[in-house]
């Protein structure tokens, strides 16, 4: 055997311990490193579940596959085993998604914790704990990447073409490096007078950074401008086009000028752009994509034949998503106007309600074409709601919201969503869903034993409609607490009403109205509802165009007017006959008149405030398009007293605000 061959032989049984072994270059195998996340992930790619988690992209640079066993993922240093990433591989030179969903129940590659848009730490570690990979990152954008420039590169970038699962860019040399630090905080400003434009508009502004450091420190590189945009910093201008509408969200990716390889946070501004379907040359908006219209919620709804107060099979659209829906024009009086309300029903896949945390199988969809303050019924619910908070108590309080409608994809403008009182609404209330539920449709619903014009009721029940409860036909409950109240004398009514309703409850009711001068609301205009098998009513406000200010024809109503609603409602009378629930009465008044109540002047003008704060420009947009139809309204144009009553939005906010001051100043010696 020669020498050579025999001491190759020997470096291999030794293990190659020996002076004659080659030099030993390779190194340990580069690890797995995050290569790209997204902190919001709304609709660039789905799970397996068709879900929209945030995501981690790991990049394995090795020539060989790594088994994650021992591994761990983080989000926060001081728990580097937050999560472990078993049952998973990286292949040699590979990608590998991580979903940050908090749902680690669904696989491996679920990770029991979500990703902060706003910013936080992310870390890789080994199986022997040693941080392999990380970084430190600050505010992203919705449906834009955090992603390394090139594949294992030490230099980070903003994108709005993320590559989840796939290459960055070509790799380059890996620079392991310090963890990168995220900015300094920022937020971008704009110098533009208004936020919400119409196509056709010229956009044009400067943008600032604002808080801990100055614009001379901020470096600015957009990521996502409009086509036909311009950008020299920090002047942005743009000639919008008939086909702009909806949201424009500006992205720019800011670092710290002078620091090199600084991780770059993203900076969103806002634009709104409304469509504008008056425009010869204007195109259609994309429902999919146009989900909102100045900071409110847009629904497109597109029936698929003629409306009439009976249902018909319509498709929805409405943040994004396609809901098969029924749809129809609601309402005794607005079913007639112009621009009349609407009622949508699912059977399948309920309405998504964010602003209300849950879904719904019914929205009702309430005009304003009676009220062009545009404010009025939304008050007297929120007000509702805030009595019930006020003392502490589970009450029925429909939720609401402002939202702008498209009817087969023609603007008709804004609206006020609302609960539909219904079992349904029963239940997510805190109540028995299958609770008989009665609707006082006529001022027959005045629990007196004869009509508002003396004369006796033909049944007990007359001026209510059952909408829920079985059977259809039985009112045995509500006659029986008829029975009583159309019967007993006042302190028999009031001793014993206890047994019936919550006499606070209808306290308050009368006190609303009264104060509010609902005179439409006294009696018929609201729901009661009790549990099969009991007689314990409560009370469900409804239908307030009657209030602050004008009737439901519009016409003006005094802020002197004191109407205590005795004929209307015999529960109210007892109150007020007896002295001692007549002064528990006004004591409630005082109680919720106090600052911070929601009978206090101060708090009903922040309500009124924070409205138009919010649909300021929706409500001028609509107003714009529905006042001719408003002023030549038959429906009530007789019944205007005078000329000065006719205002236009402007005014009519005007003429509220003073009514709601005027009114205060009525019951001050109450409180």
């Amino acid at each position: 055997m020669s020498a050579p061959v025999g001491a190759l032989l020997a470096l291999l049984v030794l293990g190659c311990r020996s002076q004659l072994c080659p030099p030993d270059d390779t190194g340990p195998p580069d690890p797995p490193m995050i290569n790209e996340l997204m902190a919001s992930n709304h609709l660039t790619v789905a799970d397996s579940t068709g879900a929209w988690p945030d995501w981690i992209e790991l990049y394995n640079p090795g020539t060989e596959a790594v088994d994650l066993d021992g591994w761990t993922i983080s989000d926060d240093h001081r728990e580097p085993e937050k999560h472990g990433l078993e049952q998973l591989t990286v292949e040699a030179g590979g990608y590998l998604v991580l979903w940050a969903d908090g749902l680690s129940s669904l696989g491996p590659a679920h990770l029991g914790f979500r990703l902060d848009i706003q910013g936080e730490e992310l870390g890789l570690y080994a199986p022997d704990g040693e941080p392999v990979s990380g970084l430190g990152f600050g505010h992203q954008a919705t449906d834009h990447a955090l992603a390394r420039s090139l594949d294992g590169g030490s230099s980070w970038v903003i994108t709005a073409t993320p590559t989840p699962g796939a290459s960055n860019g070509a790799a380059a040399e890996l620079d392991v490096g310090p963890w990168p630090e995220p900015p300094e905080a920022c937020e971008l400003g704009s110098d533009l007078a208004s936020p919400y434009l119409l196509e056709g508009d010229l956009v044009s502004t400067d943008l600032s950074c604002q808080y801990s450091f100055g614009a001379a420190q901020a470096q600015l590189e957009p990521v996502t401008l409009p086509e036909g945009a311009s950008w020299a910093d920090p002047s942005f201008s743009w000639q919008t086009g008939p086909a702009d509408g909806g949201r424009i969200d500006l992205v720019f990716a800011l670092t710290t000028a002078g620091i090199e390889g600084e991780v770059p946070s993203a900076e969103t501004v806002a634009f709104w752009v409304a469509d504008d379907p008056s425009a010869a040359d204007n195109v259609p908006v994309d429902p999919y994509s146009y989900t909102e219209e100045w900071g409110l919620p847009v629904l497109h709804v597109s029936p698929w034949s003629e409306l009439s107060s009976g249902y018909v099979a319509a498709e929805l659209v409405y943040q994004g998503h396609h809901y098969p829906c029924f749809f129809k024009i609601r309402g005794a009086t607005s079913s007639h106007y112009p621009k009349p309300g609407y009622m949508l029903e699912f059977e399948q896949d309920e309405l998504d309600i964010e602003a209300w945390g849950t879904t719904r199988d019914h929205l009702a969809l309430i005009t304003p074409f009676d009220d062009n303050s545009y404010v009025r019924q939304k008050l007297i619910y929120d007000q509702w709601a805030a009595i019930a908070d006020h003392w502490g108590q589970q009450r029925l309080t429909p939720r609401s919201y402002f939202a702008v409608l498209y009817l087969s994809g023609t603007y008709r403008g804004l609206f006020m969503a609302l609960d539909r009182v219904d079992n349904q609404f029963l239940a997510q209330q805190g109540f028995d869903e299958g609770s008989n539920l009665y609707k006082a449709v006529d001022h027959d619903a005045n629990f007196y034993l004869t009509d508002p014009n003396g004369e006796p009721k033909e049944t007990l029940h007359d001026g209510y409609e059952k909408e829920e409860g079985l059977p259809a036909d039985d009112f045995s409950d509500l006659d029986a607490l008829v029975t009583f109240t159309g019967n007993a004398e006042a302190q028999e009514l009031v001793d014993g009403i206890g047994e019936w309703i919550d006499p606070g409850e209808f306290m308050d009711w009368l006190l609303l109205v009264h104060y509010s001068l609902s005179e439409d609301s006294a009696g018929k205009n609201c729901f009661l509802s009790t549990a099969v098998g009991e007689q314990y009513f409560r009370y469900v406000p409804w239908d307030f165009n009657f209030s602050w200010g004008q009737n439901w024809r519009t016409s003006r109503t005094s802020t002197s007017t004191l109407t205590d609603y005795t004929n209307v409602n015999r529960i109210f009378w007892a109150i007020q006959q007896i002295e001692a629930s007549d002064a528990e009465l006004w004591e409630r008044y005082r109680s919720m008149a106090q600052p911070g109540g929601p009978l206090h002047p101060d708090w009903i003008r922040a309500q009124v405030d924070a409205y138009y704060a919010l649909i300021e420009p929706s409500a001028q947009r609509d107003w714009e398009a529905w006042s001719q139809d408003y002023y030549s309204y038959e429906g009530w144009a007789e019944y205007r007293d005078a000329e000065e009553d006719w205002t236009d939005y402007q005014g009519e906010k005007a003429y509220l605000y003073r009514w709601l001051e005027d009114r205060a100043a009525e019951f001050e010696e109450l409180r």
